[in-house]
């Protein structure tokens, strides 16, 4: 109940698509970053790495969200996991990172069920890693949020923050892609 009131006011209040805030880019749809290490003069765009000044970078996001997809892996304890690709070409199973895409990879440390619900990285709960082509930056911290669970995957947001203290947000629109594994 709480969460179709909170889409509904969410939705009511964006006007149906997700608007970037002052610190947010609007550089690749359902995708903004912020370099925490900067002191908020800068907003450095999550797919390019160009960093612009705050006042101007405003915008909206793609309204259902980036191509993704997630599939069920294993934790690094060996239990279960799923593991989102965010920012792929198309919302395909076969779909994968484009050239010179940024790789955004969100894991959570339990198994492909998703309700919707927000769900935490922190705590050993799950990661993400991200590489714009600079190498890659990890993390743990962060929220990664079911919005709605459709026929063949799930719609949701993410907001995480790296190890260097760059923040990533943005939505996406996931296809559920079956994966045999073995964890353990």
């Amino acid at each position: 109940m709480r969460t179709a009131l909170f889409v509904a006011l969410v939705l009511a209040a964006c006007g149906g698509e997700k608007t970037t805030s002052d610190t947010e880019s609007s550089g690749s749809p359902g995708t903004s970053g912020t370099d925490g290490a900067s002191s908020g003069s800068g907003v450095t765009d999550a797919q390019t790495g160009a960093v612009t000044d705050a006042e101007s970078s405003s915008g909206t996001g793609g309204g259902s969200g980036v191509p993704a997809k997630y599939s069920d892996g294993c934790a690094p304890t060996d239990g279960a996991a799923v593991d989102f690709s965010i920012g792929i070409a198309e919302r395909s199973c076969m779909a994968d990172f484009g050239e010179d895409a940024a790789m955004l990879r969100i894991s959570l440390y339990q198994g492909a069920t998703l309700p919707p619900g927000v769900y935490t990285l922190d705590g050993g709960k799950g990661s993400v890693s991200y590489d714009a082509g600079k190498g890659e930056v990890v993390g743990n911290s962060g929220t990664l949020t079911i919005v709605e669970a459709v026929a063949d995957g799930v719609i949701g947001s993410y907001e995480v923050t790296l190890s260097d203290m760059t923040k990533l947000s943005g939505d996406f629109a996931a296809i559920y892609c079956p994966q045999d594994v073995l964890c353990g």
